[in-house]
């Protein structure tokens, strides 16, 4: 115990007074520390048992154990602040515990602190304050404080509890320590709540969320997208309702998965469709509940534009085509294909696939690796023909998600196509004939040659034979894509003799290089008659023309007898309506008539200029014009035949069939009406006359072809005859029948 003078000064009396005081507040100090830490640390391992207890029971997930745990830390901080620092930092004046010293030892009756304050005083005689007052007062004071415990001031047995239960408290951190470490349940909530892992709590079920990788799924924007869901193997209980909760923006939504029924009913599946929102997902099921896993999407790559270009062979004599979209496109054979592809995003790899077979991989071409390109070579055999698929794969390792493709269909350089048809020409031909051949031509690329194919059998010997040469009019500056003319074979030429059969046909070659491809025209057969025969034939169709001819005439004869039983409806008609009715329809289908009349002479007209053709390109009337100059074929054609024929159609027909209708728009008028009928009656009378004159000269014509045929074969007979006796000198066996000779 400190000692004082037996006469304390004033000074003396503050000295020791204030090293008493500065005693008590380290004592203090100490126990407020002790209350402090003691409170704290049962307060922090309330709060660990109740964070325990609630992660158990409700298993939360890594977001809600992150608020919790930053809850816990700031309870810890406050509580900390309010039981310890706070305390701590607060400041008790000399007063305060003198005061409180005094509360504690009501045997000082006040004398410390008065004491205290009279010592600290200065200056007394100023105040009017005794000095011998003041110095017993101080005197008594000390006396009295000598003999004071002055850490009354402490409730020393709550300070002992204080220590116990901070004692217990250190013991039972450590032990919770020690248990993360060593226990299992201790350890999983320690690292779930502490350390925020993915521990899970002991349960009878497990969850996998498949193809999570820390926490996210990269799932492509757009697509539909299939999640999987697995109970784990070391689940005990995996007969589970697994439900799927999905979080998009606060929005939450339940769906119940669907067992796949692979891996023993323990796989589950859900399927986005067109998946465009970023969601969360976690899965629970029986007494599991995942993370929530973050479904992250991203664009994936895809092809925006296509450019093809076809870089053709040199004989072509075109340099490329160009092709967008995705076909099928139609290359030539032994073209390059050059594949221009770009994309919406960089990629790392760009390929093209060929019935599931890589056959090129496109090569970057640009610094954002967006354009790549690649040339297909029919060298290297990666030309084919087929559908060619591009495979992407992003940075990330993604595919693209819908296909892209172009397909192609190589193809052959195409013979050229010909076509041909004979003019003026039947199947039957003189020796001298003229066979004039209409023709078009067309290749793709070109044409180099063109000419006539000719074979024939003769009919003596039976020998074929062959000959080819060009046409007459070919172009002078091969090659052509495209031609067409008229050419004309001479028979002559080919020497035939009466009795032959000539085939015929128009030949082009193209300019494809190695091998040209040769297109061919229909054939023609054509017989090689007399001219003798070819008459009789020429005659045999006359008539049958005539015959036709003939038949019209009889046309216009019925067609005029029923104009004039139109006129005669309105006698026989029961009321005016009617009648008008009946020759209103009956005008209408002899106009009709009348018009089918002047069809068909056209048509005998025609008929005749094509064997006014045949004539020419036989040349048939040299030996008639011999005969008589003033009746050719032709002249007998055209100027009997033909032109009367058109005159009547032009102006006869197209008259009679306006007089028709003129009856038929002046049916309502009686006078008018027999006015039409008797002028359209009269126009038919005209056209009879004509049809008569018509067949009066066609018949006058086969009668004098006729004629000219057994002239020209008598002829015939008499140039035979005559040949004959040239070779005998005499008539003597002329007439012997040669059958009859051995």
């Amino acid at each position: 115990m400190t000692t004082i003078p037996s006469k304390p000064s004033a000074s003396s009396a503050i000295e020791w007074i204030r090293t008493r005081l500065a005693s008590l507040r380290g004592q203090l100090r100490r126990w407020v520390m002790v209350m402090g830490i003691c409170q704290w640390l049962w307060w922090i391992l309330g709060i660990l048992a109740i964070d325990m207890v609630i992660d158990r029971l409700f298993k939360m997930d890594l977001a809600q154990r992150g608020i919790v745990l930053v809850l816990i830390i700031a309870a810890a901080g406050y509580l900390l602040y309010r039981k310890l620092l706070r305390p701590l930092s607060r400041s008790i004046s000399d007063d305060g515990l003198l005061h409180e010293v005094e509360r504690r030892n009501r045997e000082l009756d006040q004398s410390l602190i008065s004491s205290y304050q009279l010592a600290q005083l200065k200056d007394l005689e100023s105040r009017g304050i005794s000095a011998e007052l003041v110095s017993a007062t101080i005197e008594t004071g000390m006396s009295r404080a000598h003999s004071v415990d002055f850490s009354k001031v402490f409730d020393v047995q709550q300070n002992q509890r204080n220590l116990v239960f901070l004692l217990l408290a250190a013991v039972v951190s450590a032990g919770l320590f020690a248990g993360t470490l060593t226990n299992d349940f201790l350890r999983t909530w320690s690292r779930r709540n502490l350390l925020l892992s993915n521990d899970t709590w002991p349960q009878a079920t497990y969850l996998e969320v498949v193809g999570a990788v820390n926490g996210r799924i990269i799932v492509p924007r757009g697509t539909d997208y299939r999640q999987l869901v697995r109970v784990t193997d070391n689940s005990s209980v995996t007969n589970v309702e697994v439900t799927l909760e999905a979080d998009a923006g606060g929005n939450r939504t339940l769906q119940k998965m669907r067992p796949t029924g692979k891996d023993s009913g323990r796989e589950h599946a859900f399927v986005f469709h067109s998946i465009a929102t970023q969601y969360r997902i976690r899965a629970s099921g029986g007494d599991a509940t995942t993370e929530w896993v973050e479904l992250e999407l991203i664009e994936p790559p895809a092809v925006l534009e296509m450019e093809l270009i076809e870089k053709l062979p040199e004989y072509t004599g075109h340099e490329q085509n160009s092709f967008t979209g995705s076909g099928p496109h139609k290359i030539l054979k032994g073209s390059r294909l050059q594949v221009i592809a770009s994309t919406n995003k960089p990629v790392q790899a760009c390929r093209l696939k060929l019935n599931d077979a890589i056959v090129a991989t496109m090569q970057v071409s640009d610094d954002s690796r967006t354009r790549f390109e690649t040339t297909l070579e029919p060298e290297l055999g990666n030309l084919l023909g087929g559908k060619y698929i591009f495979e992407l794969l992003d940075d990330s390792e993604l595919g693209n998600i819908r296909e892209f493709h172009f397909v192609v269909r190589v193809s052959e350089d195409k013979s050229p196509v010909v076509r041909a048809r004979t003019l003026g020409i039947s199947g039957l031909v003189t020796p001298r004939a003229l066979v004039p051949v209409e023709y078009s031509v067309e290749d793709d690329y070109g044409i180099t040659r063109l000419g006539f194919e000719t074979s024939w059998v003769s009919e003596e010997s039976g020998e074929k034979s062959e000959l080819s040469f060009p046409v007459t009019t070919w172009p002078s500056k091969p090659p052509l894509a495209a031609t067409e003319d008229v050419a004309v074979l001479e028979i002559e030429r080919l020497k035939l003799s009466p009795g032959s059969s000539l085939r015929l046909l128009i030949v082009a070659d193209d300019n494809q290089v190695p091998d040209a491809a040769q297109g061919r025209s229909r054939e023609f057969l054509l017989r090689v008659v007399s001219d003798e025969e070819l008459r009789a034939d020429l005659l045999r169709r006359e008539i049958e023309q005539r015959k036709s001819f003939q038949q019209t005439y009889d046309a216009q004869m019925s067609l005029i007898a029923e104009v004039r039983q139109v006129a005669a409806i309105p006698n026989e008609a029961s009321n005016l309506a009617q009648a008008n009715e009946r020759m209103q329809n009956a005008l209408v289908s002899l106009f009709r008539m009348q018009r089918g009349i002047g069809t068909s002479a056209d048509l005998v007209a025609k008929r005749f200029e094509e064997f006014l053709v045949e004539v020419q390109n036989n040349r048939l009337d040299e030996e008639t014009a011999k005969i008589d100059p003033e009746r050719t074929i032709q002249a007998r054609f055209e100027q009997e035949i033909i032109r009367p024929i058109r005159w009547m159609d032009g102006e006869l027909v197209t008259a009679a069939a306006r007089s028709i209708d003129a009856c038929r728009r002046n049916l309502d008028d009686v006078q008018r009406f027999g006015q039409s009928i008797d002028e359209t009656v009269e126009i038919q009378e005209q056209i009879l006359e004509q049809m008569r004159q018509i067949l009066a000269a066609m018949e006058s014509s086969e009668t004098f072809q006729e004629m000219v045929n057994r002239l020209l074969e008598i002829k015939r007979i008499e140039e035979s005859l005559r040949k004959q006796l040239d070779s005998k000198g005499d008539l003597k066996g002329i007439f012997d029948d040669k059958s009859d000779q051995p």
